[in-house]
């Protein structure tokens, strides 16, 4: 063997030391693609009401019930949930506090779907004109609603852990208004929820 051959030998060996760990930490260890998803929820109240003068204060009265799945599809990746929270959104106002009664931290195995139930109620102050937009949407015959899902996460691939990354979803809904103190309108056409940016 020529020192030409021993050279060029040794310089694919060098790339390859060099390309396989940049592969790992670029490619492996990259950002996830990563979803979770509305399986159904359940609208048990969702109203305004205004209180007379002269402390006239519009409010809206919400108890909303939602399983969400979170779908690990890769076949070698552990995810850990550091943390979870699920808020319910009336447009773009926040109805209440997040739920975040999730029993966090736990880890998901690779190829594994789990699915969690928030339960979101309360009655929270409104901004006249969003007490006024729900008076219109129920008038219609359908509420949009949202839930906004963040997500603290940690990925596991070979033994390799990947620091903690942070992600919020938005997930919309919508329901016929349910009738006041009468039978829950049920959302049960499922849907994606996408990333907020």
């Amino acid at each position: 063997m020529s020192d030409d051959d021993d050279c060029a030998c040794l310089s694919v060996l060098v790339v390859c030391v060099i390309l396989v760990p940049v592969y790992w930490l670029i490619v492996a260890l990259g950002p996830l693609s990563f979803y979770p998803r509305v399986d159904s929820a359940v609208l048990a109240a969702l109203d305004s009401s205004t209180t007379p003068p002269p402390d006239s204060t519009d409010a809206i009265r919400y108890n909303l019930s939602v399983d969400l799945s979170f779908n690990n599809s890769h076949p070698q990746v552990e995810i850990q949930y550091l943390s979870v929270a699920v808020a319910a959104f009336y447009g773009d106002f926040m109805l209440g506090l997040p739920d975040r009664t999730f029993p966090t931290p736990f880890s998901q195995g690779p190829s594994n779907t789990t699915v969690l139930r928030s339960s979101l109620q309360g009655k929270v102050a409104v901004f006249p004109d969003v007490a006024a937009e729900l008076g219109r949407e129920r008038a219609a015959g359908l509420v949009h609603l949202k839930v906004r899902v963040s997500l603290q996460l940690r990925y596991t691939v070979r033994g390799f852990t990947r620091l903690g990354h942070f992600y919020r979803y938005d997930c919309p809904m919508w329901f016929k208004p349910p009738p006041s103190d009468a039978a829950p309108a049920v959302f049960d056409a499922g849907t994606q929820c996408l990333p907020v940016k």
